[in-house]
């Protein structure tokens, strides 16, 4: 039976007329008897009539919604009695209600203290009776006051509000009377006039004081933040803001935050929930949420004293229902029967914008829960935190935080927890073993990558480039202990949130730095074991193991290479990974963060499998490395080398560390040119030296040769050390001597006439240059010839002999082009011979042409790699503009030479940009 067949038609009219004559009544007291005729005609408008019958629909399906859940037998009784609003008492009370809503909404003791003995007069439990028939007639009252024509009325003259509240909600009254299309002018126009008057009354002391119960602002269950003030996250805040976004702004309706335990997702879900509730007013209306409801699967927690669990209060999709229910105080939820209960939640869901925060959604295994996040219904958003990444959603991964937020969180924490936070001089470097090896050393250590190891156990006599140990005292951090508490955390926030508290409990830095990197620790386990247990024995920890070995990151063809896994498995296997949290992927790279990579390197050193991995790994970079190498000079592969050159300087140190030399020197030439290219000069003499101890403690000639003169001679001569590069040179020349290698000793001796150059004695240097060529020549090493006349083309450009300097240069350029497919020679050598033309044509008045071969030179540098041909070729750039009167270039140039010239130690070059930029400094650019 239809609701409409169940309510007469004449109580129908008789319910219209009490709320239009209640209205008519309020116009005529504030306005005049000319408004109050206007919205009598109400009781006859069809617009009206159909919204009024609406309501009593929707009152009477919510009866029989809500009640049910609470009620079955007597909400099913109620329904099948017809003469139920044909009853006097219930029309009168009902009409009461209507008269004067705000003395019996806001009480719900007045409607329940009212008797209904006539209806169901054979029902024994007489109070039963009365709360069904009270709740049914609160539904019809609360449908009826809700309607768009009466809404203003009822709430202005039965509700408290404040100033800002009443503006607001006359404002978004207005637009609803002006919404209502087929409602008439006149009718319209008195019910705005009306609003605006009772706006007026409310605003005067002694304002209405009835009240309709009002909904909260916002409905939430949120938990109070245990984090003190929120650091960092920004660009994490605003892009799951932006998702969070009505329709069509955003059509994802749910966002994931994802990343390993302790990374700080339930953190930032909190945090955006409690910006929601705090700038409520702020937002504009379409984006607030008016209900914001929390719930949390967690099942353990880690604080100073260890690892504890907690009662999990969300297992299954009922739990998150209850959630609900208490949330948005809707109790018909809990109430309702199973197989109604998912409608009921939808309908409860519609009436408002609500955001849902589930979060450990990875300890539910409900499909249930995934179902009902899949199909939320609109206008519900949702954020889900998870270790496992789910495919239906927008996933945001957190990682750790960057240093200067994790610095402030530290000092944030260290104010908490008690512990001293004070400043201490940053160590001379220079003071602490070979200064050369220490130079930039909070660069590299910023970056994580000082790889030095102070101890080569077998080689005696071998280099001990120690870097001290930086820390605070018992119970204290200073600067350097921060920056290595960031670097042993990876900016995890929960890793650092539980150092400082160790630090709180008495421990001392190193105590506590040591046990973050125990696999063991609360914290290890906390963040990995769980997910680790997962994958044990998958392809996914084979390669979960593999990663460990990598410095910073791993390709997808290392790492199927490494653990033999066919590509199918080895594409599952990252897969797993990154939905597990424990891999970052970057491209077609993965990476660990620090504390993962500790626990994998546990795992990967108790595996029956640690050796064969190890070896396929070392293997795979010792393949490469010979294919993209030539015998003296030339590289085939910058890209690669460029991606897996810190992996190649790790598998040294290892190398190194555990007395395989052979193994480290077979990257020598890979470990030269990713040093040079990369700019890197620290790690250039770091790595030349430590190798150059290798190949002579071995004996291996041909490597402690090369190293000597293509590594060692030549960068200690860009530094201006040319007594050393004359005594690495001699040996390597001697050492080619003794191979009866002629190439070697021909571009060693060419080698030798540079160091000479540079002493600036002249007539030995050309000797050995004649002498190189006499050797080049006479065993047609075309290669040496090239090399040759490119060593010798610079002698005479110092000597600014330019016309034969030009000669020499072209000629390296015209065997280089020539043989390019054949020769040794290194694409470098083209361009600084190709630069070097460019600087002749210069000095002979070409500027044109002279500054487009610089250019080119440049731009190859800057592809491939060369941080001291970029920062020769920027000064001789800057002098060029200087001269053709570009004034702004010039500075650029001699800036960006001065910015490497400094770091790199090129004495020759920091000279030269620092006088041209006081020069550039003192002219004021032409006008």
């Amino acid at each position: 039976m239809s609701v409409m067949d169940w309510i007469p038609a004449s109580f129908r009219e008789k319910a219209v007329n009490v709320v239009v004559d209640f209205v008519s009544e309020q116009a005529k007291k504030h306005l005049s008897d000319e408004m109050a005729g206007r919205i009598k005609k109400m009781r006859s408008d069809a617009g009206f009539q159909k919204a009024f019958e609406q309501g009593l629909q929707q009152a009477a399906q919510r009866f029989s919604d809500e009640y049910e859940r609470q009620d079955e037998d007597l909400a099913a009784a109620l329904r099948n009695t017809p003469e139920f609003f044909e009853n006097e008492q219930v029309q009168a009370a009902l009409i009461k209600i209507l008269k004067n809503p705000g003395a019996y909404l806001s009480d719900e003791r007045t409607l329940l203290a009212q008797t209904f003995d006539s209806v169901l007069p054979t029902r024994k439990n007489r109070d039963r009776v009365n709360q069904a028939v009270s709740f049914f007639l609160r539904c019809l009252a609360e449908e009826l006051c809700h309607l768009p024509e009466l809404q203003p009325i009822y709430s202005f003259q039965f509700q408290r509000m404040t100033a800002e509240a009443l503006r607001q909600q006359a404002e978004m009254q207005r637009i609803q009377l002006q919404a209502l299309a087929g409602m008439n002018v006149g009718m319209r126009d008195a019910l705005l006039q009306l609003t605006d008057k009772l706006v007026e009354q409310k605003a005067l002391p002694g304002g209405a004081a009835y009240m309709l119960p009002e909904r909260p602002k916002v409905y939430h269950n949120l938990p109070q933040p245990d984090y003190g003030n929120f650091v960092g996250r920004e660009a994490e805040l605003k892009k799951i803001t932006d998702i969070l976004r009505p329709y069509p702004q955003s059509q994802h309706a749910l966002v994931t935050i994802d990343g390993i335990g302790g990374i700080g997702k339930s953190a930032l879900a909190l945090e955006i929930g409690h910006r929601f509730l705090r700038n409520f007013d702020d937002l504009p209306p379409d984006e607030r949420f008016e209900a914001i409801i929390w719930a949390s699967a967690k099942l353990t927690i880690l604080t100073a004293e260890g690892i504890s669990t907690r009662r999990q209060i969300l297992r299954t999709l009922d739990d998150i229902y209850n959630a609900l229910a208490v949330g948005l105080q809707r109790e018909d939820i809990t109430r309702a029967r199973k197989e109604d209960q998912d409608e009921v939640v939808r309908n409860a869901l519609t009436r408002q914008r609500t955001l849902l925060i589930v979060d450990n959604l990875e300890t539910v295994d409900d499909e249930a829960v995934m179902t009902f996040l899949r199909e939320l219904p609109a206008p519900t958003k949702a954020i889900v935190t998870t270790r496992h990444r789910l495919d239906v959603a927008y996933p945001v991964r957190l990682t750790g935080l960057p240093f200067d937020d994790a610095q402030q969180l530290i000092r944030q924490e260290c104010e908490k927890k008690g512990v001293s936070f004070f400043q201490k001089p940053t160590p001379d470097p220079s003071q602490e073993g070979n200064p050369e090896r220490v130079a930039n050393f909070q660069e590299s250590s910023q970056e994580g990558k000082n790889r030095v190891n102070p101890e080569i156990p077998f080689l005696e006599g071998a280099i001990s480039p120690e870097i001290p140990l930086l820390g605070g005292a018992r119970g204290g951090l200073d600067e350097h202990s921060v920056q290595r508490l960031f670097e042993r955390t990876g900016g995890v926030p929960l890793a650092m949130v539980w150092s400082i508290a160790q630090m709180g409990f008495g421990y001392g830095v190193e105590a506590v730095l040591h046990r973050l990197g125990q696999p063991t620790s609360d914290i290890s386990r906390f963040c990995f074991e769980g997910a680790v247990e997962r994958i044990s024995g998958k392809p996914a920890h084979k390669l979960l193991m593999v990663l460990s070995l990598c410095a910073e990151s791993a390709s997808r063809e290392s790492l199927g290479y490494a653990t033999e896994l066919a590509e199918f498995d080895r594409d599952d296997g990252l897969v797993e990974l990154e939905k597990l949290s424990l891999v970052n992927k970057s491209g077609d790279r993965f990476w660990l963060l620090p504390l993962t990579k500790q626990y994998a390197a546990a795992e990967f050193e108790k595996s029956a499998e640690k050796e064969q991995l190890r070896k396929r790994w070392i293997e795979y970079f010792t393949k490469l490395s010979n294919e993209y190498s030539g015998k003296y000079w030339r590289w085939n592969n910058y890209d690669w080398l460029s991606n897996e050159g810190d992996n190649i300087l790790l598998i040294i140190d290892w190398a190194i560390e555990t007395g395989k030399g052979a193994i480290a020197l077979s990257f020598t030439k890979a470990a030269m040119f990713y040093s040079d290219r990369s700019g890197r000069w620290n790690d250039l003499f770091i790595y030349g030296e430590k190798l150059y101890v290798v190949a002579q403690a071995l004996n291996d000639k041909p490597n402690w040769a090369w190293i000597g003169n293509f590594w060692l001679s030549y960068f200690y001569a860009e530094r201006g050390k040319i007594e050393q590069a004359e005594e690495f040179t001699n040996q390597s020349l001697y050492l080619y001597q003794e191979l009866g290698d002629i190439k070697g000793m021909c571009i060693t001796t060419a080698n030798l006439g540079r160091v000479f150059r540079l002493k600036g004695q002249y007539e030995i240097s050309q000797a050995l240059f004649e002498k190189a060529m006499d050797l080049a020549k006479k065993y047609a090493y075309g290669d040496g010839i090239a090399n040759t006349h490119f060593e010798w083309g610079k002698f005479d450009r110092d000597l600014k002999k330019w016309e034969k300097a030009k000669i020499h240069f072209e000629a390296t350029i015209n065997w280089y082009e020539e043989h390019k497919d054949k020769v040794d020679l290194d694409v470098a050598l083209l361009m600084m011979a190709t630069g070097n033309l460019g600087w002749i044509e210069c000095q002979l008045g070409n500027f044109i042409e002279g500054k487009e071969f610089l250019e080119r030179s440049l731009t190859v540098f800057k592809k491939i790699g060369g941080r001291a041909n970029i920062t020769t070729l920027s000064w001789r750039l800057a002098l060029v503009e200087k001269t053709l009167g570009n004034h702004e270039k010039a500075l650029q140039y001699a800036q960006e030479a001065h910015f490497w010239a400094e770091r790199l130690g090129m004495v020759r070059e920091l000279e030269g940009a620092n006088a041209l930029l006081n020069e550039l400094n003192a002219e004021p650019p032409a006008a």
